[in-house]
């Protein structure tokens, strides 16, 4: 009885931390992630300690190339075990670096990255450099779209900068902002804070929301949809030809970062001429123009420079 109480309690403290993360590498691209998820609640009913355990279903999807798949985790008497599976039937690796992930957020400044006062000039000034870099011959005589595949992935990364930092900075002491995240968004809809916690740090919501954006891949243009529509009402897609436009240069980033301009099957791509670069630049301006305008007339232009960063 006694060896059964204490094996109790163990877990009854392991309960209390009710969301941990989940950090694996996508068994198809070779991309980290970090997801979220509630921990299983033990059940206690059962007289014999090795029946205390709980399993919850479990999803992942890797923020780069769309992989998904489900299985389960359950929590027991030897902690967490993960039971999800790559196409190659081999187990993807988990690994949780501790239960309660909110708790252990703090209110330093170093702990998150600051967003630009004002990332729409930020995405002006390489865009700016960017465009006047198409017109300069590639600097190899062997590989004719090296430079502009350089330039192709820069412009994204600048979008990238730009939807991060703007929509932390819309989050931000803004707790309407937050309540359409929460309220909206499948994978914080699940997330719980303890009254006890939020009495003693009643800007909890706000730092786990924070860190939560900070852990997404923002070239990922149907998530990034998805917040902006919740924050702001608006999309990020001009029209269908704008959206198939953005998610195949998506994917296309993704052969240039991680392939060198290369497919999954080994061709190389010779799509990186002026003319397509170009397109995906004027799309990524309007992007942010069409984002920007929506920022401004929620009333966030000058607020921007004057930001205080209380964490």
């Amino acid at each position: 009885d006694q060896i059964m109480g204490i094996a109790k309690r163990l877990m009854e403290d392991l309960q209390e931390e009710r969301i941990s993360t989940a950090e694996w590498e996508c068994p198809v691209c070779e991309t980290p992630n970090e997801s979220y998820f509630d921990v299983p609640e033990v059940n206690y009913s059962s007289d014999d300690a090795s029946d205390y355990y709980g399993i919850e279903g479990f999803q992942i999807e890797c923020e780069d190339c769309g992989f998904k798949k489900t299985g389960q985790v359950s929590n027991g008497a030897g902690g967490l075990h993960f039971d999800i599976y790559g196409p190659d039937g081999e187990p993807i690796h988990i690994e949780t670096p501790g239960y309660d992930e909110y708790e252990r957020l703090q209110y330093e400044e170093d702990y998150y990255w600051e967003p630009s006062d004002d990332p729409n000039d930020v995405f002006e000034v390489t865009m700016e450099g960017m465009r006047n870099l198409l017109h300069v011959k590639s600097p190899s005589e062997h590989d004719k779209q090296l430079l502009k595949r350089v330039i192709f992935s820069q412009i994204i990364t600048a979008l990238e900068a730009y939807l991060a930092d703007t929509i932390i900075n819309l989050v931000k002491g803004d707790t309407d902002i937050q309540h359409k995240l929460y309220s909206t968004i499948k994978d914080l809809k699940a997330v719980k804070f303890e009254a006890s916690k939020i009495i003693k740090r009643p800007h909890l919501p706000e730092a786990y929301l924070i860190h939560w954006l900070q852990g997404k891949s923002f070239h990922n243009f149907p998530m990034v949809d998805e917040l902006f529509k919740a924050a702001l009402g608006i999309s990020i897609y001009d029209d269908e030809a704008h959206e198939t436009l953005l998610n195949e240069a998506k994917d296309y980033r993704h052969d240039c970062v991680h392939r060198n301009g290369k497919t999954k099957a080994g061709d190389k791509l010779e799509i990186f001429d002026r003319a397509y670069v170009d397109s995906v630049a004027s799309a990524a301006e309007n992007l942010v123009l069409k984002v920007e305008q929506k920022v401004v007339a929620y009333g966030f232009k000058d607020l921007r420079a004057g930001l205080d960063n209380k964490f």
